[in-house]
């Protein structure tokens, strides 16, 4: 599925966490259900390594980027509602005796779950699963500290009362996923074989909705929001899959079907990865290198820099060895009103971005072009340290003479 996606091809190929965070989350699925439900009755010990692994991959995904706990918690919790049906529904058949009084009566509800809450299995998964992430906040918000601003500017439920919120999320996500197969996964999801997978499929799908909800803003500005989405179309795609393949297998000539199916499956990947790849082929980052490490020589190590730069400045700190402060463009001023900062306080962060600079470096001269007051006050107040193509330097440390 993610091969007959453009965006998701492209998507992979960035150098940011969402898609190593979804390749881990199917891992960690595949996981789970390798272990509780395709291998129910195996070996105590073999359960246990199953649930270990399981454990460990999906404590990896929600490592990399912690909102895949969020959708991963859903599906678990899906998951073992699911079996805790499969278990009332099909309990072990009372067997009685020669007084024809039953030896095993049928068990109540609270049985199954106290079963379920001595799992140990479920308990090593659950702790692997958790422990990376909660090590890493522990250190980060008590002991460093640099993870106590992690959720600023990420929760916004006044969005929930504009409905233009939600036509713009759906538009958002069948450009990603596509509409048709969106509505086709939600009912296939209602089509797995066992309660457990019904219900982890569930999970994933409210998993979803309660993520997307916790970031709204996100949801609507920043595609890569919605890669956990093609995931989760795919895994309710699956058993619409196994039924179209469970009718073409009883066809009289299936073999001529199933190598029309295989051909036509195979022409539309490969015609799908030719044209991705030739929208790739027209942006040429070889020299991002030798673009960006110019600024070794450039920039003295002992100035400090204000950058409006691409991508957070990660190209500059890391082939340049420039670490810059970024300035603050207009979307994060945006989003900080919509956070209800005003625009005397945005202001004020601005000034203090430049308050101890000796530089201010513009390689992204378009988010420079839509701040023309700061372009206007750095022109005519500051002289130019050094100029070249595709970047402008201001010297802070000398103003200009009146």
């Amino acid at each position: 599925y993610f091969l007959f996606l453009q965006y998701g091809m492209i998507a992979s190929r960035a150098f940011q966490p969402d898609p190593l965070m979804v390749a881990l989350m199917a891992w960690g699925l595949w996981a789970v259900v390798r272990w509780l439900v395709l291998a129910p009755n195996d070996e105590r010990r073999k359960r246990l390594g199953r649930a270990a692994l399981a454990g460990g991959v999906i404590g990896l995904a929600i490592y990399i980027k912690t909102v895949a706990g969020i959708m991963l918690g859903a599906a678990m919790i899906g998951l073992v509602i699911g079996r805790l049906m499969d278990m009332l529904a099909n309990p072990t058949p009372p067997q009685t005796t020669s007084t024809n009084e039953p030896t095993n009566p049928r068990k109540p509800l609270t049985h199954y779950i106290s079963l379920l809450l001595s799992d140990l299995e479920l308990w090593l998964l659950g702790l692997l699963a958790l422990l990376p992430t909660v090590l890493y906040y522990l250190y980060g918000l008590f002991i460093s500290g640099f993870l106590r601003q992690q959720l600023n500017l990420r929760f916004f439920p006044e969005m929930w009362r504009d409905p233009a919120f939600y036509i713009r999320w759906v538009e958002m996500a069948t450009d990603i996923a596509g509409f048709t197969l969106l509505i086709a996964s939600v009912v296939g999801v209602f089509l797995w074989r066992t309660r457990a997978l019904r219900g982890m499929g569930v999970g994933l799908w409210g998993g979803y909705v309660v993520y997307s909800l916790t970031f709204p803003y996100h949801t609507i500005t920043h595609d890569y929001y919605q890669l956990p989405l093609i995931l989760i179309v795919a895994f309710g795609l699956i058993p619409l899959g196994g039924i179209l393949l469970e009718v073409l297998v009883r066809q009289d000539n299936r073999r001529v079907v199933m190598g029309v199916l295989i051909g036509a499956v195979t022409f539309a990947v490969l015609f799908r990865v030719w044209d991705t790849r030739v929208i790739l082929a027209r942006r040429d980052d070889r020299d991002a290198g030798t673009r960006w490490g110019r600024f070794v020589e450039i920039i003295p190590p002992d100035l400090k820099v204000v950058a409006i730069t691409q991508t957070y400045g990660y190209p500059l700190a890391y082939f340049g060895w420039v670490d810059a402060d970024i300035w603050l463009g207009t979307s994060d001023a945006d989003v900080r009103e919509l956070a209800g900062m005003t625009e005397e306080k945005i202001a004020q962060i601005r000034a203090a971005q430049l308050a101890d600079k000796d530089l201010f470096l513009v390689t992204n001269f378009n988010e420079f072009d839509r701040q023309p007051e700061l372009k206007e006050y750095l022109t005519a107040n500051f002289g130019v340290f050094d100029e070249g193509e595709g970047y402008l330097i201001f010297d802070l440390r000398v103003p200009l003479d009146k």
